[in-house]
């Protein structure tokens, strides 16, 4: 697992041997043929409730492992997220390891064919990321316009 870099003066300054591991494991990273050989990938929350790498995980195939209290999958009324992807909330990492060392290769399979087809749909492209997008906001004016009578 790759550490982050420190983004923040003040972890600098707590954490100075932390911060400079994270510097020398940002930059070594992951191959890109490492990650197209993972299973599952780690999504952590960031500051926003997506996150880019998302996209970037199921890209490869990865089965989504999203990470945090506030994590908001994109097209949840397209996507059926609990059957391409794992959530976990902050204080249950702990589940992680022990909760995908069950996954039978059979449901990792159906699951990966699963990512792969969400990615073609809605992440591949600017143009699929837009589909997915008006595909979102038409059901939600049909639904509203439903309920007004």
């Amino acid at each position: 697992m790759v550490i982050g870099t420190c983004k923040f003066n003040l972890s600098r300054r707590t954490h100075p041997e932390l911060c400079a591991l994270g510097d020398r494991r940002a930059k070594a990273g992951p191959s890109y043929h490492e990650t197209l050989n993972s299973t599952f990938c780690l999504v952590p929350g960031g500051y926003q409730p997506a996150s880019v790498r998302l996209a970037e995980v199921m890209s490869v195939g990865c089965v989504p492992v999203l990470v945090g209290d506030d994590y908001v999958p994109p097209f949840p009324s397209l996507i059926d997220w609990s059957s391409i992807a794992f959530e976990f909330c902050a204080s249950c990492v702990d589940l992680i390891l022990p909760t995908l060392r069950g996954v039978s290769s059979d449901v990792v399979e159906k699951m990966r064919a699963k990512v792969n087809l969400a990615y073609e749909l809605y992440f591949q492209s600017e143009e699929s990321r837009w589909k997915g997008f008006v595909e979102v906001v038409s059901e939600r004016l049909r639904f509203r316009s439903h309920s007004l009578y």
